[in-house]
């Protein structure tokens, strides 16, 4: 799993945002227990930039358990490769995609909805 820390946002968002392109943004919070499904997204590389919370993420075959104090600290899932998330403690995070793209739920291929939130 790509999983770098940096010590402040912009030299995050520095890692990976090129100029002149595009990127979806959304920002999510998440409470304690709650689950982002496995999913992926068949044309679009994400990475999810977070600083603070404890949490499991688990790419394919790899599974992780992160426990953040205020380390900025990016993860990247390639296009096309299953992830989940299962929170520890409550989180806020942002997600950049390079391209607007369908979630396919793994569980149940077709557009996914976790949590309430589309991805």
């Amino acid at each position: 799993m790509d999983t770098k820390t940096f010590a402040n946002f912009k030299e995050a968002f520095k890692s990976f945002v090129n100029n002149d392109k595009d990127y979806i943004f959304t920002r999510h919070s998440l409470d304690r227990g709650e689950k982002i499904e496995p999913h992926f997204h068949p044309e679009a590389n994400e990475w999810v930039v977070i600083n603070h919370g404890k949490f499991t993420v688990k790419l394919e075959n790899h599974e992780e358990t992160l426990d953040l104090k205020r380390r900025v600290t990016v993860l990247y899932f390639p296009k096309g490769q299953k992830h989940s998330f299962t929170i520890h403690s409550k989180i806020s995070y942002f997600v950049f995609k390079d391209k607007s793209d369908k979630t396919i739920n793994y569980e149940h291929p077709g557009p996914a909805r976790q949590n309430g939130l589309e991805g």
